[in-house]
Formats: C-alpha cells, sequence, structure tokens
C-alpha cells in the first residue's frame, strides 16, 4: 500500500525556482558535444569521471568541483574531466544511506531535496563550466536535472532492467552503462544494444518512442558465486570486452571503473588501476571515487565519503596530473 506524502515539484517549478543562466545553458550544450564526441571516438582525449562516492553535501560538493576546475585546465589538453555527483544511490542493503535526493530528514521531504540537488549542479555548472555526471534512479530525475547533467549512468543494479533501458534509450547526452553484478559482459552488450536502439514504452501516463542514446560499457568488477569480489579490469578481460563489442557492432568506447570490485574496495588500488587503464589503448575512459578528504566517515564529516572509501584531494590531484604525465611517455 502506499500513502500519497505530497506531489512531487514539477519540471516548470523547479526550473523557475532554480533556473540555469544562458551562458550556462550553451556550457551545458558544449559539454554535451565534448563528451559525445570522445564517446563516440571524434576526441580522442581520454574521459576521466571523479568525485564522491554520493555528494552528500552541497558546499562540499561545489568545492570538490572548484578544486577539480584548477586540474582541469591543465590536463585539458589530453584529458577531459568530468565530476561525478551522484544524488542517488542503489544500496545493496536498504537502510544504507541512499543520497542527498533521497534523503528525507526529520521534518523535511524529497522535494525539498529536489531543490536542493538542483541548486548544487546548478552552482557547479555555472562557477567552475564543469559537465555533471549523475546516475539514473528515477524517471524524475530527468524532470527535475535533465537540462543540467551532461553524463548519465545506469549501474550495476539497474543495467539489466528493461524500465532503464527505455528510460535511458530516450536521453540526449551519452549514457554510461555498468556490468552487473555477476560480471556478466554478454548482458552488459545486451544492455548496450537495447539502449541504442529505437524503443516504445510507457512513461508517466504516456506512449512515448526513443530515438536511441550513444552508450557505452563501464567495467567495474563482479562478485563471483562465492560472494568474492573480482577484477575485470586486467588486459584479458577488456580484450574479451572489446570482442563482444565488435562482435555485435556496438560502440566500442570501454571505461574502467577503478573503484567497486575493481579495487576490492580499497580506495588504494585506485590509482594503479587508473595507470594501467590509462595505457590501455582499448580504455577510453576511467572513474575514479575521490572526495576532499581520504577514506570513509559516519556522516557529519565535511568532504569525507559517507559511502564507500575515497581517495582524498592530494591524492586525487596529483593522480590526475600523472596520467596526464603518462601521455608523454607512452
Amino acid at each position: 500500500m502506499l500513502t500519497v506524502l505530497r506531489s512531487a515539484p514539477s519540471r516548470e517549478t523547479l526550473l523557475s525556482a532554480v533556473p540555469l543562466s544562458d551562458a550556462a545553458k550553451k556550457t551545458k550544450l558544449d559539454n554535451d558535444k565534448t563528451i559525445k564526441d570522445i564517446v563516440g571516438g571524434k576526441d580522442n582525449r581520454k574521459l576521466v569521471v571523479c568525485g564522491p562516492c554520493s555528494a552528500d553535501n552541497p558546499e562540499a560538493a561545489v568545492e570538490y568541483c572548484v578544486r577539480l576546475k584548477s586540474v582541469a585546465d591543465k590536463v585539458k589538453d589530453k584529458l577531459f574531466l568530468t565530476p561525478r555527483l551522484y544524488v542517488a544511490k542503489a544500496r545493496t542493503h536498504g537502510e544504507d544511506y541512499q543520497g542527498l535526493l533521497m534523503d528525507a530528514k526529520e521534518g523535511g521531504s524529497l522535494s525539498d531535496n529536489a531543490f536542493l540537488c538542483r541548486k548544487m549542479f546548478v552552482e557547479v555548472l555555472e562557477r567552475t563550466g564543469l559537465p555533471v555526471a549523475d546516475e539514473l534512479l528515477f524517471a524524475e530525475q530527468i524532470e527535475f536535472f535533465g537540462d543540467i547533467v551532461s553524463y548519465c549512468f545506469i549501474g550495476a543494479r539497474q543495467c539489466d532492467s528493461p524500465f532503464f533501458r527505455g528510460l535511458a534509450s530516450g536521453l540526449d547526452v551519452a549514457v554510461g552503462v555498468k556490468n552487473n553484478l555477476a560480471g556478466n559482459l554478454s548482458l552488459l552488450a545486451f544492455s548496450l544494444q537495447a539502449i541504442a536502439m529505437k524503443r516504445r514504452f510507457f512513461d508517466g501516463g504516456r506512449e512515448v518512442v526513443s530515438d536511441g542514446a550513444l552508450c557505452h560499457g563501464v567495467l567495474r568488477g563482479f562478485s563471483d558465486s562465492s560472494g568474492v569480489m573480482r577484477p575485470n579490469n586486467d588486459g584479458a578481460s577488456v580484450g574479451e570486452f572489446a570482442r563482444i563489442l565488435k562482435e555485435n557492432k556496438l560502440n566500442k568506447f570501454i571505461m574502467i571503473d577503478c573503484s567497486h570490485a575493481n579495487s576490492g574496495k580499497n580506495y588504494l588500488r585506485q590509482t594503479e588501476n587508473a595507470i594501467n587503464a590509462i595505457k590501455n589503448p582499448l580504455c577510453g575512459g576511467i572513474m575514479l571515487e575521490s572526495y576532499l578528504k581520504e577514506g570513509r566517515c559516519e556522516g557529519g564529516v565535511f568532504g569525507c565519503s559517507r559511502t564507500d572509501a575515497c581517495l582524498g584531494w592530494s591524492q586525487t590531484e596529483e593522480l590526475l596530473l600523472e596520467l596526464h604525465g603518462l601521455f608523454f611517455l607512452l
């Protein structure tokens, strides 16, 4: 049984209350095109998506992005940096923190959170010009933030879902799709096929048809039948996925998630994973979990992850500059 608490804010209400400037709208479209060009093979730079596991604090997230902008300007000839600002988290355990959008504090509401998240996204885009990357968990996110987000991800718990495949197929930004928790790369290819094609489905009381989206796979590791985390960022696994993509005539762009099962949940291993990925010619981009402070803290510590442990800022900056330097050695 469902109890209706209130109506969700409309797209018009949110956009009116927290608008984008004309300059930011243009920046957003430019970012969309750059990411699509890289994912589509028209721009040979590497994509780097980095940021906190969950953007739990708007002030900390904006500060992180301001710092990231200073590095982005230094490495932009070889790397295109995109802050990861996930506001809704698909958690294995239902009682875990579910993100800024879904954290209904006492006396607050999810609707209030939608305004809070939008304000954070707008401030990042207006102040830094960096693209915003978010993970899609609810159709409402497209309504709330679709005019801001330049890069969308479908997570390991949603990638096989017809619902999310349909939603993603209607997006006009690049879409990264992670392999499922079992690591089945053939199923990941099926998801990519479904998202890239035109689809007809029901959406919010409407019958709609999508055009298909530019999408790519993200290898994030997996858990075997015994529950042991295993990586799939090694050369053999990446090569096998590249073969599957070619066999199915799918976009060849591959991103490596340097965290999650690929790191065995040891955030420090991200550094080695990132370096190895950048050296692999089959890899077009990487994803990092990093924040202002190193590690993981229980809620309430400014700039420290309350979900998965992250690289700290100094480690992140050093790594990004090192990755940039690798291009002159390869």
